[in-house]
Formats: structure tokens, sequence, C-alpha cells
């Protein structure tokens, strides 16, 4: 029987790369394959998949990062005879899936502190000690080049999926005004305030679905530019889905994002995304003018959104492109990375 050790920060759905994560352990699960999960929290079982939290005492970002690289390191060493992927920038792991794309590319938008520096030679250690790289876009890919100098065969391109059940297009909508849904945890890397001042140069509404510690900031900033009414903050949700279904458009002026799960979530509810160039999901959508080259071009924002809301069947065509990227087909390649006879 195979058996593969998987390693990560958080077994759940609540993020991308958790979502991704879990469903690909519950995908081999299916596939009758031995796996062994090695994370630092469990939120949600999976039957059939053996999982266990690793813990430390270890207290702040910088002690926690150095805790958890000794801890991971050490499993491997452990259980040398099965191949290990990681998902979480620790140990060494055979593969690496960089959901979150480069770190290094990350300060370069937003700059950084001592502990950035050290994630970044973890970011980077990891990718060096792994045998294959996986990425999840082509940005992320070039990121990892230029910032990291990994070579170009030692990087896989797998997409995101999407599970084309749970997203779907729903015929309910009925908004007098159009409605837009901003969907993301981390308010200034996903770009809320610009989300928020686009409202300043069209009618609409916008619903903001996520959590960050500075959310009353943002809720501040909409009333102190007068969109305050229009501006609605749901927190955390568990159904994405029933929020994407009931909205016009998905915005996301976000500063780095490698490829957001959240896009193609939007486009599977055939609904239009309007996204930054910073966004690796950029590089599959229909047309050019739904990517704004500026996170922080809030009119540019603007423009982009009209448009796409007053564009005939493109949420037809934002559906069929979606099922193009199904779950199980990510899954598929993914595995096929694994145990190609490249990597064997």
């Amino acid at each position: 029987m195979m058996k593969i050790n998987i390693f990560t920060k958080t077994v759940g759905r609540n993020g991308g790369t958790e979502r991704y994560s879990f469903g690909f352990i519950d995908w081999l699960v299916q596939q009758k394959i031995a796996v062994n999960v090695y994370c630092t929290k469990k939120e949600m079982g999976i039957e059939g998949a053996n999982i266990q939290v690793v813990k430390t005492s270890a207290r702040g970002r910088l002690w926690k990062l150095l805790a958890l690289q000794k801890i991971f390191s050490n499993i491997v060493a452990r259980d040398p005879t099965t191949k290990t992927i990681g998902f979480i920038r620790a140990g060494k792991p055979d593969f690496f899936r960089t959901g979150g794309g480069c770190h290094r590319r990350w300060i370069a938008e937003n700059g950084s502190g001592p502990v950035d520096w050290l994630e970044c030679q973890f970011d980077k250690q990891t990718m060096n000690n792994a045998q294959r790289v996986i990425a999840n876009s082509q940005l992320a890919i070039n990121d990892i080049k230029k910032f990291y100098g990994i070579p170009n065969e030692k990087l896989s391109l797998v997409r995101n999926g999407v599970d084309l059940r749970r997203f779907q297009p729903s015929l309910q909508r009925n908004n007098k005004i159009p409605q837009l849904v901003f969907i993301g945890n981390g308010f200034h890397r996903k770009g809320l305030a610009t989300a928020i001042k686009m409202l300043q140069y069209f009618q609409c509404t916008l619903v903001v679905v996520g959590v960050d510690p500075k959310a009353s900031w943002y809720k501040k900033l909409a009333w102190k530019i007068g969109v305050g009414e229009r501006v609605s903050f749901l927190g955390h949700t568990p159904n994405p889905e029933s929020v994407l279904q009931q909205s016009d458009l998905l915005v996301l002026p976000t500063l780095y994002d490698p490829s957001a799960n959240v896009c193609l979530e939007a486009l599977a509810c055939g609904i239009p995304v309007v996204t930054s160039r910073n966004n690796g999901m950029c590089e599959i959508l229909p047309f050019d003018w739904m990517t704004v080259a500026d996170p922080k071009d809030a009119y540019g924002f603007a423009l982009s959104a009209q448009k796409a809301l007053h564009k005939s069947g493109l949420g037809h065509k934002c559906r069929e492109l979606a099922m193009t990227f199904s779950q199980e087909k990510s899954y598929e390649q993914l595995f096929h990375v694994l145990f190609s006879e490249n990597n064997t």
C-alpha cells in the first residue's frame, strides 16, 4: 500500500491552503492510500486518515517558527521510507506545495520585520531541501525562480481546484443595486481599503466576509468617506457559497496572492471576478480588463467592476471556465507529480 506523510498547519477548511490540503487528504483516503497527517491544529477529523497534532510550548511568532522547524525535521528523520509532502514552511519534505507562494515576494510588496526574513529563510530552505516544489500559478513560479533561485526543472505547476457541487450558480439573486462581495482574512493584504473606496465611484453595496483584528478601522474608513451605510461586515461564515450566490461580483484588490481560491469559487457560482495583477488567478480570467494593475487603484477597480456587471453572458462564461478546474482534477495532477517516474 502506498503511504504518504503530510505536513500542514491546520486540518480544517478555514483558509485557502487549509481547504486544499484537507480536500487532498480526503481524496487520498478515498484512493485507499495510507495517510499520516502531522499538524499544529486539528479543527476537523478525516475518517481513514491518521492525524497527529504536534504541540509546542513556544510563544510568539519567532519561537514558534524555530520550534516547528525542529519538530517537523525530526518527523522525517524518524520515518524515511514514506513520501512526504509539506503544505507548511517547515521540516524537510520530499515535496513542498507552496500554497502561499513566495514569502520574499510578499516582503517586496509589503515591507518586512526581522521575523519575516527568518520565515523567508525557512521558505527557501524548505524549497531547496525538497525534491520538487509545486506552485499554484505561473506568478508564484516566476517569483520562486527570481527571489530564491530555484531551478525551473525542479518546479511544477498544479493549479487550485474548486468543489463544483458546493459552489454552483443561483437564480435567486434579485438585488436592487449591484451587490459586491469581498472574502478574505487579513484585510490589509487582501486589499479591503481599495474595495471600500471604489464604492465612491458608482452605486453598489459591499458585503465583507472574513476576520481581521483591525476590522473596526475599516468600518470607520467606510463611514469617513461616506459609504458606511452600503458596507456590511459579516465576519466569518462557514458557508461562503451562500454569500457568493447572492452577490453580483467578487472584488479582491489583493496586494499579493499566488492564487486566491475564492476567485475560483466565485467563478463556479457564475459571478465575475475583478482582482489585481498581484493575484495569480488573473492568469485564467476570461478577459484582461478583469485584472487591475495597481491593487490600490480604487477608480480602476470601479471601472472594471461596472464593465463586468454589464457584460452580457459573463456569468455563464465564468461557470464554464470554473468547470475546467475541478478539485478532483487538481488532486489527480498533484498525485501524478508525487508519483511520476521522475520522482520515484
